[in-house]
């Protein structure tokens, strides 16, 4: 069975459970929706999309949990609650929003999911964008420059525009000019004399306005800088209700996007995700390294949080070789994939007799060779013996698996061993026909691994090496472990 339709069975199981439990309270709940992109609140900045129809949600609601559910769109929390006697039960919009007016109102909301867009994110930023004939091309560019922030409640379009372009040695002071919607800031902005040093900012949601949007002609903005990501639209809800009724609509929700059409209407990928906060890294002592350097950031099996998500694609790829960086000959194909982390990118592969499992060390930079760790592995597997496995980094460890079930931990900068352990001779494995393939999963400081034939899941101390536990099952096949949160 794969992962989504065993997670959308659990939830199904948990939500039948649920409903067949928890008594029905027949009053109505009050869904507030102050999502920027639902049908009723799109400005024309966001024209193309932003059509997501919250009646679709509202619906399932009550045919999952067994009230009513009256739906009441605003930008302002604050004015939806003078439509509704007080009462917000669940509130969905923009993050920032709705926690800075549900501050404001003195209600108690908490996050609980939050709704992925068409690519699967739950994330946005904010645009820093200049007149396209303006001479800045970064935001240290921008010294001197007015800047037209959005109102301090959005994140991306205030706190972190301002980080943003402090961060790059733009100090804003005095008072800001604000502006609610994205396309008010950049109107004001193309508005304002040719001579004025101006930039403005808007949410990466209204990207359709750098290609003409209302009163703005494509090509009239240019993009000069991006703020951090910050979280986008999330469900609260009110803390005020029992425990019982709330767990009952988290559910509700998580289970939705098992629905084709309800996928549609929300224009959304999955539908509702558990919530889950931004973790930022901690900032290191170290010389802060340059962005080609650090930018690329690919630590485990598909991606940073084991995903497969990034959070921009380019429109398209070059054609041609012209934007090479730089590229490198390997001794032999390797079938686990790269990742990369502090400007370093590990590959695994052979050597060139195809006697030792290698795992190489480049820099992201420019290339250079930085490392090479090696160890005899022998067996013989249809298809190759170079290993499968992805590696995994964690802080300034990177920890590999061979096709032979030999593990190691390296340092990262310096590929220096911490230690090796061979999994299969310690748990007395048959090696399979394939060789070992699942790429470790890091848990806090214990590695996990769907392994072998005898012991399907084997937990390993990230430490030491050493074999915590194992479990018992049934013969394990060729995929990953996935961690799943509810």
């Amino acid at each position: 069975m794969k992962l989504q339709t065993f997670h959308l069975f659990v939830l199904g199981l948990l939500h039948t459970a649920a409903t067949s439990v928890f008594a029905a309270d027949q009053s109505s709940l009050k869904l507030v929706v102050m999502d920027p992109l639902s049908k009723p609140l799109s400005c024309d900045c966001v024209r193309g999309y932003a059509q997501r129809d919250y009646e679709v949600l509202a619906a399932h609601l009550e045919r999952s949990i067994g009230h009513d559910v009256d739906v009441v769109w605003h930008q302002s929390l604050g004015e939806a609650i003078k439509q509704t006697n007080g009462q917000a039960d669940i509130v969905i919009g923009k993050h920032s929003m709705v926690v800075a007016d549900g501050k404001a109102t003195s209600l108690a909301l908490q996050p609980v999911t939050q709704l992925t867009d068409k690519k699967g994110g739950t994330t946005q930023h904010g645009l820093i964008v200049v007149r396209s004939e303006d001479s800045a091309l970064n935001l240290a560019d921008l010294l001197g420059y007015e800047i037209l922030f959005g109102p301090v409640e959005a994140q991306e379009k205030s706190g972190a525009a301002e980080a943003a372009l402090l961060s790059a040695g733009i100090e804003t002071k005095g008072k800001r000019k604000r502006f609610g919607a994205c396309s008010e800031a950049a109107t004001a902005m193309l508005e304002m004399p040719s001579s004025k040093s101006v930039a403005a900012v808007i949410s990466s949601y209204a990207e359709p306005l750098l290609k003409g949007c209302g009163s703005i002609r494509e090509g009239e903005l240019r993009v000069v800088g991006r703020t951090d990501d910050v979280p986008f639209v999330t469900a609260f809800i009110n803390e005020d209700l029992p425990t019982e009724l709330s767990e009952k609509i988290q559910i509700a929700m998580l289970v939705a996007g098992a629905d084709p059409s309800f996928r549609e209407s929300m224009e959304t990928l999955v539908g509702f995700v558990p919530w889950k906060p931004l973790v930022r890294p901690k900032p290191t002592i170290d010389s802060k390294p340059s962005a080609s350097e650090s930018g690329a950031q690919w630590r485990q099996f598909r991606g940073n949080n084991r995903d497969g998500l990034v959070d921009w694609l380019p429109d398209f790829l070059p054609k041609d070789e012209e934007n090479l960086a730089w590229s490198q000959t390997l001794p032999s194909v390797g079938y686990g994939g790269l990742v990369a982390s502090d400007g370093i990118v590990v590959v695994s592969g052979r050597d060139a007799q195809d006697q030792c499992d290698t795992f190489l060390a480049f820099s992201v930079k420019d290339g250079r060779t930085l490392w090479l760790s090696q160890y005899e592995s022998t067996s013989s597997f249809d298809y190759g013996n170079t290993p499968r496995a992805t590696p995994v980094i964690s802080g300034s460890d990177v920890f590999t698996l061979g096709a032979a079930g030999v593990m190691s931990s390296m340092d990262l900068k310096t590929g220096s061993l911490n230690w090796r352990v061979n999994l299969a001779e310690k748990l007395g494995e048959t090696l399979p026909t394939w060789g070992f393939c699942s790429s470790p999963l890091l848990i806090d400081e214990t590695i996990f691994l769907q392994f072998g034939t005898k012991e399907t899941l084997v937990a390993v101390d990230a430490n030491s090496g050493d074999i915590l536990w194992t479990a018992i099952g049934r013969p394990a096949a060729y995929s990953s472990l996935m961690p799943m949160s509810f």
